[in-house]
């Protein structure tokens, strides 16, 4: 996993990303709300972009 801060890249393996993870529950939460709100954003703007045509 890489995260992209204003001056450096920082490169986390997925079992370190965890381990520093479980120590702040707090912040999967908020990340995983975080993570549904932009998943269905996507999905509105999506159906608003390209809108399926009713069938008469």
């Amino acid at each position: 996993m890489t995260v992209k801060l204003p001056k450096c890249l920082l490169v986390f393996e997925q079992a370190e990303f965890y381990e520093m993870l479980k120590a702040r529950p707090d912040i999967w939460r908020a990340a995983i709300k975080r993570g549904k709100y932009r998943l269905r954003f996507g999905k509105e703007q999506n159906r608003k972009v390209n809108p399926q045509k009713e069938c008469d």
